[in-house]
């Protein structure tokens, strides 16, 4: 007789065996919703990429049409026109969700443009002051890169402050991309379609 698959609850540790094919279920012990799998690493990398671009391009918007400007030439577009331009580029774990190192940048330039990195740090070194692009390139190359936890309160973090921001309806449309990671980051009530 086949050995009946089981999963780990994620509150208290036990196993339990799952019940049809949704996504989540009741544990048996604790009876907390539990997801039946976790979400992968490269669906928290997704997750937090994704919605620290939301935060940058819509937080810089202004104005009630909400247009923003291209961090190295100044170009005025729509926010859900731009990319959200790493500095540092992305392969360097430590910089890649911080902040100050991802702005607004066009099409134009963070593409064809390979991210325009002068340019880019001369407004980081504006904004921040002077030095913060020499400190981001040193802590791009031997920083820390963030663990499991720490991504996790990263996407809830960068989640809630899209919510302070009222793009819940973009946030939105990032779910079903990531079922797993919604479960296990947001908990029972805020994973409920």
């Amino acid at each position: 007789m086949a050995k009946k698959k089981t999963i780990e609850c994620l509150h208290c540790g036990r196993r339990t065996i799952p019940t049809g094919r949704a996504m989540r279920q009741r544990c048996d012990h604790c009876s907390l919703i539990t997801p039946l799998r976790r979400a992968t690493p490269s669906e928290i990398n997704t997750l937090c990429d994704r919605l620290l671009s939301l935060v940058v391009r819509y937080g810089e918007a202004t104005g009630k049409l909400k247009h923003c400007h291209c961090c190295t030439c100044g170009k005025i577009k729509h926010w859900s026109e731009m990319d959200a331009g790493h500095f540092v580029v992305r392969q360097h774990k430590p910089t890649r969700w911080r902040e100050d190192n991802v702005h607004p940048q066009c099409q134009r330039c963070n593409k064809y443009g390979s991210g325009e990195q002068a340019k880019h740090a001369l407004f980081i070194d504006r904004r921040y002051g002077a030095g913060r692009a020499e400190y981001l390139i040193e802590m791009g190359d031997h920083g820390e890169s963030p663990t499991w936890s720490d991504k996790v309160v990263l996407a809830g973090y960068l989640f809630n402050r899209c919510q302070k921001l009222g793009i819940q309806k973009e946030v939105n449309k990032l779910r079903p991309h990531h079922p797993a990671a919604w479960l296990e980051l947001l908990g029972d009530e805020l994973a409920k379609d």
